[in-house]
């Protein structure tokens, strides 16, 4: 699937197991002037994981100048008001 995050195109892939160098973590975001720039989220997750793990990567593809920190703060922060808000993947 592509989505535009700033203008610019990612492929957003669904990942079984994780690329090299990633298999640690549950997602990951190139830069948005890689070649190819993509974000990746590992399948498997319980769905509330998903959804924050989706909005973390969305928020690296957008603000590449934002911290970790601020990332994962902001990506907790939306997930839990979404999941209490109802939101649930179909």
């Amino acid at each position: 699937m592509l989505c535009n995050f700033r203008g610019v195109p990612y492929r957003v892939v669904f990942h079984k197991r994780m690329p090299k160098g990633w298999a640690k973590h549950d997602g990951y975001c190139s830069p948005r002037d890689s070649a190819s720039p993509t974000v990746g989220i590992r399948r498997g997750m319980d769905d509330e994981r998903e959804l924050e793990v989706t909005i973390h990567e969305a928020i690296h593809a957008c603000h590449w100048d934002l911290s970790e920190e601020a990332v994962e703060q902001t990506a907790s922060d939306l997930g839990r008001m979404l999941w209490a808000l109802g939101w649930r993947k179909t």
